[in-house]
């Protein structure tokens, strides 16, 4: 608490992350996890300006780039690549002119030239295939040998050259970096916790992309991190609604997540669907998103454990609660069919998947869906027998109501 509270540490810290990219970095991190675990000083770290801003860039995706002159002073200002500059007497000038070498070895000179010239000459199209070996054998021998990979990151070939979505995210030969993200991942997890905090931090754009981001590589276990600190985020009931329709990645990327390898990405996934759901200007957007009924459905009919096949089945039961939906459960093939079974107790291969609690919620589910049909069904006949007249004694019309409220997982009142 009085680290928090004494003038300029958080500050500090944030420059410290924005500026290095080594273990300082990581150091930093670490220390915000450290100051994070009190209650008392979250809200303090919250209200630092840019700090998640700093975390968010520490998490992301690494952005592809494409090494051309013209961006090539952008890519060579970062801290690894300054370091690399000057250790091995690199020189990078102004756009337009050349990037030198000082020092006594005019033959590398002469090679890093060569190279110069001729990536120029590709820009301008004339190039020939001469061109192209001799520029790619004198870069190659332009590096020293006894350089660290970790030191000569943008080089790095998942950076040139490649598709976002094909980009490895543990695949950056920084190894602070690493345990940077770690400790970011650790702290957020424990800033969330906290009902203020997690509202102000879904209104920080940049963090909540970044989060997204990672969330989409499967392929990495920080995923699972990061869908977990989403999770945390649609605990609020006020953040639904920003979430849904300020975040256009974020209803797909669940869709996707419900299908992870990861038993705790697809459960959380599913929680945040849970969650998101509860507020009703998000249903049909839900709904509306390509595969989501069918993923929840399939979700249900697996019934592999069973946190999962709830979550899944409080989220249909939510959704059905909007006339709006009606036509996405009755196009998706085996939907019904499934809450039938589900409703019926039916268990999976492990035999304990569907509590009595899940089968009461699939039946409410189908009582919902039938209910909007038999309102659309009998609406215009009741229209049709007001004119005529009815017996002041005469029943109305009673149809079978939804008896369970949409239920939330963990949602703050």
């Amino acid at each position: 608490m009085l680290i928090c509270n004494t003038p300029g540490v958080l500050e500090s810290i944030t420059q410290c992350i924005l500026g290095d990219d080594g273990e300082s970095r990581q150091g930093c991190c670490t220390t915000l996890l450290y100051l994070a675990k009190t209650s008392e000083t979250r809200p303090l770290i919250i209200k630092c300006r840019g700090l998640l801003d700093a975390l968010g860039g520490v998490v992301e995706v690494p952005k592809v780039v494409d090494m051309t002159l013209e961006n090539m002073e952008e890519v060579l200002n970062k801290p690894y690549q300054n370091r690399y500059l000057e250790k091995f007497n690199l020189h990078a000038n102004s756009p337009g002119e050349e990037t030198t070498l000082s020092g006594d070895d005019s033959s590398v000179s002469d090679k890093y030239k060569s190279s110069s010239r001729a990536s120029r000459s590709r820009s301008d199209g004339s190039h020939s295939k001469e061109s192209q070996d001799e520029s790619s054998q004198s870069s190659q021998s332009s590096i020293p040998q006894d350089v660290p990979k970790m030191e000569i990151c943008f080089k790095t070939p998942m950076l040139v050259g490649m598709k976002s979505e094909d980009i490895d995210y543990d695949a950056d030969p920084n190894r602070f970096l690493h345990g940077a993200r770690l400790s970011t991942f650790a702290c957020l997890l424990c800033l969330v916790k906290n009902k203020e905090n997690a509202y102000n931090i879904a209104r920080e754009d940049v963090l909540v992309e970044a989060l997204i981001g990672v969330s989409t590589k499967h392929s990495s276990l920080s995923h699972a991190r990061a869908i977990s600190i989403l999770a945390h985020l649609t605990r609020h009931p006020k953040n639904c609604h920003h979430l849904v329709f300020k975040c256009a990645k974020l209803l797909p990327m669940l869709q996707n997540a419900t299908s992870s390898p990861e038993g705790e990405t697809r459960k959380y996934a599913l929680c945040s669907l849970q969650n998101l759901s509860m507020d009703k200007s998000c249903r049909a957007p839900i709904a509306h998103t390509p595969k989501m009924i069918v993923s929840l459905a399939e979700r249900c009919s697996k019934k592999e454990t069973k946190e999962e096949v709830l979550a899944a089945v409080a989220a249909l039961q939510n959704l059905s609660d909007e006339p709006a939906n009606l036509i996405q459960f009755t196009i998706v093939q085996n939907c019904i069919g499934t809450l039938i079974e589900t409703a019926q107790g039916r268990q999976g291969e492990k035999g304990d998947s569907v509590t009595d609690l899940t089968a009461f919620m699939a039946k409410n589910t189908l009582t919902t869906l039938s209910y909007w049909f038999r309102k659309i069904a009998t609406s215009g006949s009741e229209r049709m027998m007001r004119p005529q007249g009815i017996s002041p004694g005469a029943a109305p019309l009673q149809l079978c109501n939804a008896v369970l409220q949409p239920t939330e997982y963990n949602q703050w009142a």
